[in-house]
């Protein structure tokens, strides 16, 4: 029964020693095979990044009021619409929403979820990035 033990603990160990073997050899392929010095960026896309900060922004701070049941209206492309350009648009929700805290968020935080509204009823041109020099130029029509 001795041996038995001994023969347990050597599977053991010689099973660990594998998987630290097999770890550090991981480690160096990566770090052998990693080019040093500036890493490659990947290619961003400024559009898709602002809506999705958009809509994380937006259910942190609109969807509560802004969904079926809550105080505010559904923000559907009619009602959208209603403001006639992205600026007028913008200039509102930054004056007055949220409506617990009217203008307690960053403008860039406001201009996210607007792309964001309009990217999701399909009246954010392709290749807007929306800010404060494209908006007066996106209208926003029902169709």
């Amino acid at each position: 029964m001795v041996g038995r033990g001994r023969h347990r603990r050597a599977v053991w160990i010689g099973g660990l020693g594998v998987l630290v073997l097999a770890a550090l050899g991981g480690w160096a392929w990566w770090w052998l095979g990693t080019p040093r010095g500036e890493a490659p960026q990947a290619p961003q896309d400024p559009r898709a990044e602002q809506i999705a900060r958009g809509s994380l922004y937006f259910q942190q701070s609109c969807v509560s009021c802004h969904t079926q049941g809550g105080i505010g209206p559904e923000l559907t492309r009619g009602v959208l619409a209603n403001y006639r350009t992205a600026d007028r648009l913008f200039r509102y929700v930054s004056r007055a929403m949220p409506y617990d805290a009217p203008g307690s968020l960053e403008e860039q935080t406001y201009w996210d979820i607007v792309a964001f509204l309009l990217a999701e009823n399909g009246m954010l041109p392709d290749d807007v990035v929306l800010g404060p020099e494209t908006a007066p130029d996106v209208p926003l029509r029902r169709r």
